[in-house]
């Protein structure tokens, strides 16, 4: 569903623009720009179009009007970008009727319902690999220093940098149940910008989990950027009743072990 989602924005946005464009086309005067070469000389002028029963289109030269020589070129600029984005919209509009869905959901859908005898494990995506790789995929110190480093200010049992003291909380719980979690773990979908606080495999069933902790609750623009997240998740079949874990610092700030003991028992034990 990315490309789709893409394609859809980007057809919106010029919408946006070709509605712009037309606003200030209808605000320029008539006629169109042309020009000829006397003796070497350049001239230009405006032509305007025929009406009625005249024969003969109408001109008006402006080769000593500079104000009207921008203008015209102005309205030259905006009829060219105009028409190409209608080409351009006319384009998506085609790409959208034909889109087939290529994300792993949407293939994998009628291989389940054909073999549906099959365990759910024989449709596991590429990005469900054993606890050792998860652990050794997680980035690297030196990827993770390209990423705001100046965030991994928390340090693990085991020596793992975290961005948090409410992530430090939860990788350590997980530790003590010997769950060896995945932290920030890129996750093998082409073109979702995106890796979860953790990832886990469940001791339960093995199935493997996604786990994101909002601990900025109170700040606008955090938040924004986690609910776009969730629907990128959304897209790629990364959903809350399924298989994406996600926690809240306390309204007043810190955490509540009791709440985050009991999804870890309700999810993974």
């Amino acid at each position: 569903m990315y490309y789709k989602t893409e394609i859809e924005q980007m057809r919106a946005s010029m919408r946006r623009r070709l509605t712009q464009l037309e606003a200030q086309l209808a605000a320029m005067p008539e006629g169109t720009l042309a020009s000829r070469t006397i003796d070497g000389k350049p001239f230009y002028y405006i032509r305007y179009p025929k009406t009625g029963n005249k024969k003969k289109e109408r001109r008006r030269g402006i080769t000593r009007d500079p104000a009207a020589i921008q203008k015209m070129i102005r309205k030259t600029y905006l009829t060219n970008a105009a028409n190409a984005l209608k080409n351009d919209i006319a384009l998506a509009d085609q790409f959208l009727n034909a889109y087939t869905p290529c994300d792993e959901q949407a293939v994998l859908r009628p291989l389940r319902e054909r073999f549906a005898m099959l365990p759910d494990a024989f449709f596991a995506p590429p990005d469900m690999v054993s606890c050792d790789e998860l652990h050794s995929a997680s980035r690297t110190t030196k990827d993770q220093a390209t990423f705001h480093p100046e965030d991994l200010k928390s340090t693990t049992m085991t020596g793992a940098k975290i961005r948090s003291k409410s992530e430090l909380f939860i990788a350590e719980r997980l530790r003590i149940h010997e769950i060896n979690p995945g932290y920030e773990t890129a996750l093998l979908i082409p073109d979702l910008p995106f890796v979860p606080d953790f990832t886990v495999r469940s001791k339960r069933d093995g199935r493997l989990y996604y786990w994101e902790h909002c601990g900025k609750i109170h700040d606008a623009d955090y938040m924004a950027r986690h609910r776009y997240k969730l629907e990128k998740y959304e897209e790629y079949g990364i959903v809350p009743w399924k298989n994406l874990i996600i926690t809240y610092d306390e309204p007043g700030g810190g955490l509540d072990a009791r709440k985050l003991e009991a999804v870890i028992e309700g999810w993974l034990l």
